[in-house]
């Protein structure tokens, strides 16, 4: 977790942002992590009315790689459906607790470099792209303990939620479908499946990026009118300071 406060142009900013690193923080637990820092020993009384709540629905993390998680491990996360039905029913949850006036943002699914990826990934997301249907649905040499052949129903569903470029474009796309219900009230996506497309460069891994962080915030605030550039100028994970260049 991060607080950091500070003035831009005239504004009393406070920033806080809290990350899960170990495993999937769902967006239904937003309210119950503002409640908990709204009281003691917390006592973050900015929460009380924030102008902004940014969101971001952990989507590389909810796409199976086989080799540590597996698809049907994932699929009550992200199957057809249910992952609209979780992320409306939440993003709802969430618009029903904060105050009306708080406007929101949600940061969607990263695009993915398969040349990027991990050997034994890649090749599975290889073979998906190419129509391989042995490379990927089959189950290739090594540890075969998350690993089942895939039937052919769930084919489908399986290339859609693979941690591949398609997998990741895929669930991109269903989470703007989602931001887009007439249920909720309005949503800024922030497309960090646009945002990082195009830019394998600036990943070692296929997946994180560098670079692109003050891009994503000016893209967050854009849905408080916040007229002001950011810039990030200390990317570590323990420190995040925000000015304003004009």
């Amino acid at each position: 977790m991060l607080r950091t406060r500070g003035s831009i142009q005239g504004y009393n900013i406070s920033f806080i942002s809290v990350v899960c690193t170990r495993s999937l923080l769902q967006v239904s637990s937003a309210m119950a992590v503002m409640q908990v820092l709204r009281t003691a020993p917390y006592l973050y009384t900015e929460l009380e009315s924030p102008a902004l709540v940014y969101l971001g629905g952990a989507g590389l993390h909810h796409l199976h790689d086989e080799e540590t998680r597996s698809y049907g491990q994932l699929r009550p996360y992200v199957a057809a459906d249910l992952f609209e039905e979780r992320l409306r029913s939440a993003l709802k949850l969430l618009q029903d607790f904060v105050r009306p006036a708080t406007k929101m943002a949600y940061f969607n699914t990263h695009a993915v470099c398969d040349e990027k990826l991990p050997s034994g990934i890649q090749a599975r997301a290889t073979a998906c792209a190419s129509g391989d249907e042995q490379g990927c649905f089959g189950c290739v040499d090594g540890p075969q303990e998350h690993c089942a052949p895939i039937d052919n129903y769930q084919r489908i569903g399986f290339n859609a939620t693979l941690l591949s470029a398609h997998g990741a474009q895929s669930l991109a796309q269903r989470e703007a479908t989602v931001l887009n219900d007439g249920t909720l009230r309005p949503i800024r996506l922030v497309d960090g499946h646009a945002i990082t497309t195009g830019k394998c460069d600036t990943t070692t891994d296929g997946r994180h990026y560098a670079g692109v962080e003050a891009i994503e915030a000016n893209a967050a605030l854009d849905a408080i009118a916040f007229d002001v550039l950011l810039e990030i100028e200390d990317p570590s994970p323990n420190r995040l300071d925000l000015w304003s260049r004009g």
